[in-house]
């Protein structure tokens, strides 16, 4: 697993990402979401999905203008490409939520934008299938 922890400060928003996950990884990944607040039906929903240990999924939860965003491993470079741009998706609609930014304007776009400028050192290695393939941890 590896862990990013950053911040957008136009927004006053701060994002923990987890790559990688596996069922292995849910103490740390709980306790992220534990932090931001995220309880009941919605943990357990949460919980579940990590134990499972299915490929190509993720999952995004965002509360107090914090997100934890989670991405399980992936069996390829398309699907985590999908599963990257879908969380991150869903982080930037919460943004603009909170914000009352038009879902169908640019700010949203630049958004996504930003999240994916500044996640790409991290997601780069799982969207390249060389590198993919060479630091893969079975």
């Amino acid at each position: 697993m590896e862990y990013q922890e950053f911040d957008l400060p136009r927004y006053d928003w701060g994002v923990y990402a987890f790559y990688d996950v596996t069922n292995r990884d849910v103490e740390a990944v709980m306790d992220c979401l534990d932090y931001i607040g995220c309880n009941g039906e919605t943990r357990v929903k949460a919980l579940n999905n990590i134990l499972a240990g299915e490929l190509n999924t993720g999952l995004t939860f965002s509360k107090n203008r914090q997100t934890c965003i989670v991405f399980g491993r992936a069996s390829d470079t398309q699907n985590f490409a999908h599963t990257f741009t879908h969380e991150i998706g869903h982080c930037a609609i919460h943004i603009a939520s909170e914000y009352g930014i038009d879902p169908y304007g640019e700010e949203l776009c630049y958004i996504i934008g930003d999240l994916g400028a500044i996640m790409l050192p991290f997601a780069s290695v799982h969207l390249c299938e060389h590198c993919s393939c060479k630091n893969k941890k079975h």
